[in-house]
């Protein structure tokens, strides 16, 4: 009885800022992971398509967020960290990294109101902590949820990582968040240079990995993923294929019907794009692909 009540006087509630007109939900993300540079327009506050440069000063180079790294040379182990890649070498044109692998158990929170404490921008929590807590264990809340010091959160409609902190007063800014890192040309350099599409599936409980009822992160896991508002990282990439049609999804789009997207050799206007079924996680999935924000097309589940 006293926990509750210490877990009750302790909560200080906190509206998070509005995020309903965030452009991570027309797949912005992805842009920014590979380096590439927003073209805006005046008036409109998110961009209008990216231009992505992926030329090579050598053929074994490699590209990571819009640098080149020569044959053998290691990117930053802090631009990798948090997508828990460890010594990621370039070589012959394509990236080899470390797994970091499985967290410590150590930090595997494994009693009921323990949770796993983290630092911003690392893959791996830093301790668990458990009953009884300090004066500010319960420090935040955002989105309807309650987010305990240290603790992890991803705010509604946006990409970021977000650590719940003493005093949080409802900024998303630098000392609370990141944007999430997902370092996709360390595994997928070639989809991404021969002009394949990312693609975001409709999350579902067997895509997720499994975390016990009974450990409190369970239902903080399940929403996470369950953020479907955004297009953050993909959850893979769809390649041209020989027996891809082509048809006209949408095709008044005003301002906007002179921007293409590439596909591979294919080009495709705003708004132009096809329907393909793929199989993906043991589950057969309708894809609709098509050009929103150029240059890649969007592949998005039906």
């Amino acid at each position: 009885m006293q926990t509750a009540t210490l877990f009750l006087v302790m909560l200080l509630s906190i509206n998070s800022i509005s995020s309903e007109n965030s452009c991570d939900k027309m797949g912005t993300l992805i842009y920014e992971d590979i380096g590439c540079t927003a073209i805006n327009i005046e008036g409109q506050t998110c961009p209008e398509r990216f231009r992505c440069d992926f030329t090579k000063l050598n053929a074994s180079s490699c590209l990571f967020k819009g640098k080149e790294y020569f044959d053998g040379e290691a990117i930053e182990e802090h631009l990798a960290e948090a997508s828990c890649n460890v010594r990621c070498t370039c070589k012959n044109g394509t990236f080899g990294c470390h797994p970091r692998g499985l967290c410590r158990k150590t930090f595997e929170p494994n009693a009921i109101f323990c949770y796993s404490k983290r630092q911003l921008g690392m893959c791996c929590p830093t301790e668990v902590v458990c009953p009884p807590f300090a004066h500010d264990a319960f420090q935040c809340q955002v989105d309807g949820e309650r987010y305990n010091v240290g603790e992890e959160f991803t705010p509604k409609n946006t990409c970021l990582i977000c650590i719940c902190r003493e005093n949080f007063t409802g900024e998303f800014d630098e000392v609370s968040c990141a944007r999430q890192n997902c370092a996709a040309q360390l595994h997928e350099t070639n989809a991404i240079e021969q002009g394949c599409a990312p693609a975001y599936f409709q999350p579902a409980p067997s895509d997720l990995f499994y975390v016990p009822p009974n450990k409190v992160g369970y239902v903080a896991v399940y929403k996470k993923f369950l953020n479907t508002d955004t297009l953050c990282c993909p959850d893979d990439w769809i390649c041209p294929q020989p027996l891809d049609n082509v048809t006209v999804i949408e095709n008044e789009r005003g301002i906007y019907s002179d921007l293409e997207c590439k596909y591979g050799n294919k080009t495709f206007k705003f708004g132009e794009g096809f329907k393909q079924r793929i199989y993906r996680y043991r589950k057969s999935r309708h894809m609709k692909c098509e050009c929103l924000l150029p240059p890649l097309l969007t592949c998005k589940e039906q």
